[in-house]
């Protein structure tokens, strides 16, 4: 298996290594997206609104920032409590509005407007470096017909200096050999785009969901201030 690997790669050219180079990039990429969205963005969300909805109620608001991971839901929640414990902190909640923001709304909108501010900036975390994917997809497939172009080119220009006889031979030995790019590159897309499918339909998940107990979040920030 080892050799024919080898063979394989070997018979493939010059396009074989900037295909491996996509590859590479391709894997790291979905590694981390993998480990982020699996793992690091792995948050039950109904438990997590449930438990800042009752530290809300029991207006202990600092357990929220002391409890709460780095993902984006918690971290859109721990800044729209900064923001409310910002105004509670004034002795005139109207006059800290108008000082932080210039205004003379009502607090509650203030508070909407600038969680969803934050919102704007921790939703792409979600889908960060997704869209390498397909990319690198693409390039792999088009680098891998290149690299059979090269090598059917080389393969009819080295007929001129051949037997007759042998023309055919050549001709199919050339052609196999080219075809190692394109088969190749079409590996690396295949294996891409299926990792790229799970991830997406991950990521589309969590932004749903965070959009979700956002707004719900911020019903419940509204109502109370």
């Amino acid at each position: 298996m080892i050799d024919f690997i080898g063979r394989f790669f070997k018979d493939g050219g010059f396009f074989m290594y900037p295909i491996t180079l996509i590859f590479a990039f391709g894997i790291a990429v979905v590694v981390e997206r993998f480990f982020v969205l699996f793992k690091k963005f792995n948050l039950d969300a109904n438990k997590y609104f449930n438990f800042v909805e009752q530290k809300i109620l029991n207006k202990e608001l600092d357990d929220i920032s002391k409890n709460s991971p780095d993902v984006p839901l918690s971290n859109i929640c721990k800044f729209g409590i900064d923001v409310v414990k910002r105004c509670q902190m004034s002795e005139d909640p109207k006059a800290c509005e108008v000082k932080l923001f210039k205004g003379e709304r009502r607090a509650s909108v203030v508070i909407e407007k600038t969680i969803e501010e934050i919102a704007a900036l921790e939703f792409p975390k979600i889908e960060r470096r997704l869209s390498f994917l397909p990319t690198v997809a693409n390039l792999s497939t088009l680098l891998g017909l290149l690299g059979t172009l090269q090598g059917l080119i080389q393969a009819f220009s080295s007929l001129s200096n051949v037997d007759p006889s042998q023309k055919a031979q050549f001709l199919a030995q050339g052609i196999s050999v080219a075809m190692n790019t394109t088969a190749y590159g079409l590996f690396v897309a295949v294996i891409i785009l299926f990792m790229y499918t799970i991830l997406n339909a991950r990521a589309e998940r969590l932004m749903e969901e965070t959009e979700y107990y956002v707004l719900k979040f911020i019903n419940l920030i509204t109502m109370r201030y």
